[in-house]
């Protein structure tokens, strides 16, 4: 069969009937029945990848304004627009290359606009800021209504009332201080 056991001097006698049969037997062996079930897989994803993704994209060119639709209200939910904002202010204050393309890419949206939109654009940020800023108000004057009627009642006080008042409040701060101890321990 083989000559030698030196792999660079190897050479296989063709005429040798050993040889062949064996050979032969390589070539008719049958793959394992998990090797079959890989081949028939990959066979199955490559011949219906393509019918797949051109299903797909007619069935998005057919009900594309029913899709954008539901697309645009998907993302108008506010937990969703939240959720989606955290995420860009999280990576706009780690990420400077994100944060420089972000700015980049909205520089050219603006330059790009007509006067007209423009000017709603600005619109609409003064129209934001004004919200922030009465919303900011309202939060304030609503605190500011809360200490002065806290304290209205706490004067009424009598001194066994504001002790056990005291003492409950201590004891939050504690019990909130142990379970952030526990949240950092784990």
């Amino acid at each position: 069969m083989c000559e030698s056991n030196d792999v660079e001097s190897m050479s296989i006698d063709l005429d040798d009937a050993e040889t062949m049969a064996l050979i032969e037997e390589m070539r008719n062996a049958e793959p394992s029945a998990e090797v079959k079930r890989k081949i028939r897989e990959s066979q199955y994803q490559r011949q219906h990848v393509k019918e797949r993704s051109e299903r797909n994209r007619r069935w998005r060119e057919e009900h594309a304004e029913q899709f954008a639709a539901w697309q645009h209200e998907y993302y108008q939910r506010p937990e969703v627009r939240e959720r989606k904002n955290e995420a860009a202010r999280a990576r706009y204050h780690s990420n400077p290359e994100w944060k420089e393309r972000t700015l980049a890419k909205q520089r050219e949206r603006y330059h790009a606009m007509t006067d007209e939109q423009r000017e709603e654009y600005r619109r609409k940020q003064r129209e934001r800021y004004q919200k922030r800023k009465a919303k900011k108000a309202k939060l304030e004057a609503k605190r500011k209504r809360t200490r002065e009627y806290k304290r209205k009642v706490m004067a009424a006080w009598t001194p066994e009332q504001r002790e056990e008042h005291n003492r409950k409040q201590r004891e939050r701060r504690r019990r909130k201080a142990m379970e952030s101890k526990a949240a950092e321990n784990e």
